[in-house]
């Protein structure tokens, strides 16, 4: 293959690897949004019917441990999306950048 092919190849590959790794990231962004919502729905549905301090002081730690629950689940996604991608890019630009070794040739 000629250099030409293989930085062709490297662009198309490192375009896909980007694209795929994009859409994936909104797709957990949107994911996170519904959920947060959601969450956010429910707690409000949840003040009215307080009848002390406590009551609320229960409610709010209920609430930001989902949160907190939420944002670390996202960031496992995230941080091991990043990951996948950047060993695929490492992949791709060490097929285009390192020489094929040639078995008859032992140097």
């Amino acid at each position: 293959m000629s250099v030409f092919e293989k930085q062709v190849q490297l662009t198309r590959t490192l375009f896909q690897i980007n694209s795929t790794a994009l859409r994936e990231f909104s797709q957990i962004q949107r994911q996170n949004i519904g959920k947060y919502v959601e969450l956010n729905k429910n707690y409000g549905q949840q003040l009215p019917a307080l009848k002390s301090v406590a009551d609320l002081f229960w409610l709010q730690r209920e609430y930001s441990n989902m949160i907190w629950n939420g944002i670390k689940v996202s960031g496992n996604s995230q941080r091991q999306l990043l990951r996948d991608a950047l060993q695929e890019t490492g992949t791709a630009l060490k097929t285009a950048y390192i020489p094929a070794r040639d078995p008859n040739n032992i140097a």
